[in-house]
C-alpha cells in the first residue's frame, strides 16, 4: 500500500501515514508490527482503533542488551517456546521462569511481563500467516543487507520495491 521514509519516527509522521491510508479508502488494518514506537501506537489508535499493535519480538529481545553476553543465548532460548506456542495461553505457560533470569536479571522478567499484552497479538492468526510475514521480512532484510549502503533515499525505495515485486511473483 505504501512505503514511507522519514528522518524521525514521531507521532506526527505516523499520523500523516495513517491519514494518507485512510484517504486512500483503507478502512482497517489487520495488524501493525513495530519496535514499540510510542508515537506510532498513539497515531494508530487514533486512526485505526480496532487494529492490534504487536511489539516486534526481535526488538523486544534486543532490549536485553544489559544482560551479560554469556547469558544472552540462555535468555533467547527461553523466548523460542513462547514465540512458537500455538496460542497465547500456552505461550504464557512457557513465559520466562528460568532461575538464571529471575535471579540475575529481574528487570528482564519485569520488562517481558510489562510488554506481554503487546507481544502476543500474532496468536490471533494462523502459524502459516506468521511464517509468510516472517518470510517477507527476511526477504527485505536480505536485500537491504546485500546492498549495505544507499546513496539516496530514492535508491533505498527502489531496492525495497524491487524485492517486494520479486516476492509477489
Amino acid at each position: 500500500l505504501g512505503l514511507w521514509l522519514d528522518d524521525t519516527e514521531s507521532a506526527t509522521f505516523w499520523f500523516n501515514v495513517f491519514n494518507e491510508l485512510k484517504s486512500r479508502a483503507v478502512q482497517d488494518i489487520l495488524i501493525a508490527v513495530s519496535d514499540g514506537l510510542s508515537g506510532m501506537s498513539r497515531s494508530l489508535e487514533t486512526a485505526f482503533p480496532r487494529t492490534p499493535h504487536q511489539t516486534c519480538i526481535a526488538h523486544l529481545i534486543r532490549k536485553f542488551d544489559f544482560v551479560a553476553q554469556k547469558n544472552r543465548a540462555k535468555i533467547r532460548s527461553t523466548h523460542k517456546p513462547i514465540h512458537r506456542a500455538i496460542n497465547a495461553k500456552t505461550a504464557g505457560a512457557g513465559s520466562i521462569r528460568s532461575e538464571l533470569i529471575g535471579e540475575k536479571y529481574p528487570s528482564v522478567v519485569k520488562l517481558w511481563q510489562s510488554t506481554w499484552d503487546h507481544a502476543i497479538p500474532f496468536f490471533a492468526f494462523s502459524a502459516a500467516f506468521d511464517a509468510q510475514f516472517e518470510s517477507l521480512n527476511r526477504t527485505i532484510r536480505k536485500t537491504i543487507k546485500t546492498k549495505g549502503y544507499f546513496a539516496t533515499d530514492n535508491a533505498a525505495y527502489k531496492t525495497v520495491w524491487l524485492s517486494l515485486q520479486t516476492v509477489t511473483k
